[in-house]
């Protein structure tokens, strides 16, 4: 069965959401411009691609909260493809920690991520020691830094860095990583710390200047040289040596047979190898995973399905007094009596009373105990739920062009179910229109937000509607579902008001039905000229009205089919 609860847009617009961020669907690739995050559609129900687009959600909120983009960071000079990457990788760790410790939920989704961008990937595809440097670090930093479930492959970067690096650099440079980025405030900072970690390769190892041990089987006593170190308390391959890094803790690289600790500094081509990594172009680069945001989208590029619907955006429209909108705002206050009491019976739901105590029961409440004392033993804490007025509502108003000529009495019925229902203690209603077009987007406009009250909505004019486009219902319906689901009440209720006749019908009842799926009670009120998609749609749940006088009797069957199909 098809529902809200696990559809990728519902929860992605919510993540956003708490994330404190702007999401957008639709397009060919996940970007973002630094305010704005796009997401591309993929199927509501794609475990893989919902993982993916969470992760990537999540990565790049962090991005928009943290990071600066201009190059201002850099210096105003355009870095090297190097330095570039390496500050990617940095300013990732860096991010997705704060945003870790901001929002501890976000762990879930950024760990999945990382498991999806590499568990089994062979970083030796690209065998460029600068390839092999930024794969090391970015794996071994997600995995001993943030923590992230990807150890094994972690292990098998470092080795790699082993053998390019050799075990000194190394380990300063894994040293230098783990030490510094928790310290990091700001994007300049990564910049810095990229650099560092870059000069770190220019350095000389001190064993790299000495000369190499004699290679005799046996040293000067009679003893091999591994019995020698042995019997000097020296590690062995594959023993521990407890030496630590900056952070005081074990050297994050694993003991190898042999001597690594030499660096390949002199290279078939004659540079050396700091000048080899540093001089890297982006040829040399290719492949290499040096940011997470765009590895994420690349992954993307694989789930995405053009053909699934693309939900509306939110437009914000300006605030202006308009006195057609203080018309229709003073007609539905003549048109809305007698709704509030038709409706009452849909906005019932169950709440919980305020806690009694008694002298029997299960839960005691430790904060009375002490009444034992003087003999009082009520002490057991009881809630007993009751039937009241307890439900979100939602009203929808379809001013597409098809609508022209009922526009005025469709605004006018949206109006009269909200003004009956403002202020009424434990409903909440909203009201939204569709379709409006910001710079070619599709969205969604206010009429009446959540938590605000019905004359704010007449001083703001937004019941001066005018027709636009064609009927994307489906669009509309994902948005607003996403919005309704989440508010607190317990029975939540949509009436869209429309003549029926959506460009995709086949999208609109997917959407409704998950709507229903998920407890959202979805009316159908019909204005304009009849619709023989209105019974696929809304199936028993509609009623045709001619004009606003028919709406209360409308509302009225409604309201009693609804109740009656819940009994049955």
């Amino acid at each position: 069965m098809k529902t809200l609860t696990s559809a990728m847009p519902i929860v992605a617009r919510a993540l956003a959401d708490n994330l404190g961020v702007t999401l957008r669907f639709g397009g060919a690739v996940a970007s973002t411009n630094g305010k704005v995050i796009n997401l591309p559609n993929i199927d509501p129900d794609d475990v893989r691609g919902a993982e993916i687009a969470y992760g990537y959600l999540a990565h790049e909120a962090s991005h928009v909260k943290h990071t600066d983009f201009s190059l201002d960071v850099f210096g105003g000079v355009v870095p090297s493809p190097v330095e570039a990457r390496m500050t990617n990788l940095v300013e990732d760790l860096r991010i997705e920690q704060l945003m870790m410790n901001e929002y501890p939920g976000s762990r879930r989704d950024l760990d999945a991520l990382a498991v999806h961008l590499f568990r089994g990937t062979d970083i030796r595809q690209n065998s460029h020691p600068a390839a092999i440097l930024l794969n090391g670090l970015l794996l071994n930093g997600c995995a001993k830094y943030l923590r992230q479930p990807i150890r094994e492959e972690a292990d098998q970067a470092l080795l790699a860095m082993v053998e390019v690096l050799g075990k000194g650099k190394t380990a300063r440079v894994m040293g230098l990583l783990g030490a510094s980025v928790a310290s990091l405030k700001s994007t300049t900072e990564s910049f810095g710390l990229a650099k560092k970690l870059l000069s770190v390769l220019e350095e000389v190892d001190p064993e790299d200047e000495e000369s190499p041990p004699p290679q005799t089987p046996e040293s000067a006593d009679g003893k091999s040289d591994d019995d020698a170190d042995a019997s000097q308390g020296n590690p062995q391959p594959g023993e521990s040596d407890d030496c630590e890094n900056g952070e005081g803790s074990p050297t994050p690289f694993p003991q190898t047979p042999g001597d690594e600790s030499e660096t390949k500094d002199d290279l078939p081509n004659g540079d050396s190898l700091a000048q080899q990594i540093i001089n890297a172009t982006e040829g040399d680069l290719d492949g290499v995973i040096s940011d997470k945001g765009e590895a994420a989208s690349e992954l993307l590029r694989s789930c995405t399905d053009n053909g699934q619907t693309t939900p509306a955006d939110f437009h914000e429209l300006s605030a202006k007094q308009s006195a057609s909108s203080d018309l229709i705002a003073s007609r539905a206050l003549e048109s809305s009596m007698g709704l509030r009491t038709v409706l009452n019976g849909l906005m019932q739901g169950v709440r919980n009373t305020r806690p009694s105590v008694r002298r029997t029961g299960r839960s005691p409440d430790s904060t009375r105990i002490a009444r034992l004392l003087v003999g009082d033993s009520r002490i057991f804490r009881h809630k007993e739920p009751t039937i009241k007025t307890n439900a979100a509502l939602q009203v929808l108003l379809d001013n597409s062009t098809s609508m022209s000529s009922t526009i005025q009495q469709a605004t006018i019925a949206v109006a009269s179910l909200l003004q009956a229902m403002d202020g009424l203690p434990g409903v909440n209603p909203a009201g939204y229109r569709f379709p409006v077009y910001s710079n070619g987007r599709l969205g969604v406009a206010p009429i009446m937000k959540h938590g605000e009250m019905f004359q704010k909505a007449k001083r703001d004019g937004r019941f001066a509607v005018k027709v636009e486009g064609c009927t994307p219902l489906a669009e509309a319906l994902w948005s607003l579902a996403s919005l309704l689901v989440r508010q607190r009440e317990d029975r939540k209720i949509l009436i869209v008001v429309t003549d029926g006749d959506p460009d995709d019908v086949g999208a609109a009842v997917d959407i409704i039905e998950r709507c229903r799926n998920s407890g959202i009670e979805v009316l159908g009120i019909a204005m304009g000229t009849p619709s023989s998609e209105l019974k696929a749609l809304f199936k028993a749940n509609y009623r045709y009205v001619s004009g606003v006088g028919e709406l209360r009797q409308a509302l009225f069957e409604l309201v009693q089919t609804v109740l009656t199909s819940n009994v049955a």
